[in-house]
């Protein structure tokens, strides 16, 4: 459920600006809404199952939660970074 979620989120941003009406063409804002519900489903799963693959107990703890979007925002700045950077070698 995560990949499937991840997955169609990604491809509706990536293809979102290719598209021929932009974000308002009708198979993006699908993947896009199908994307949401599975990442969903998987968390409304992991709340239920007895052995989960993420315990959601982990996300109150407050450092864990901090660390975890400083990764994220890290692993988002990273391509902006190399993007940059090559456009700066590059002359």
């Amino acid at each position: 459920m995560t990949v499937a979620g991840v997955g169609l989120l990604s491809a509706a941003l990536g293809l979102g600006s290719d598209a021929e009406r932009g974000y308002a063409t009708s198979y993006v804002i699908a993947f896009l809404v199908l994307g949401v519900v599975f990442i969903g489903t998987f968390i409304w799963w992991e709340y239920r199952v007895e052995y989960p693959l993420i315990p959601m107990h982990i996300w109150k703890d407050r450092n864990f939660s901090l660390l975890m979007l400083i990764l994220a925002l890290g692993f988002m700045a990273f391509p902006l970074g190399l993007l940059w950077s090559v456009l700066f070698a590059g002359q």
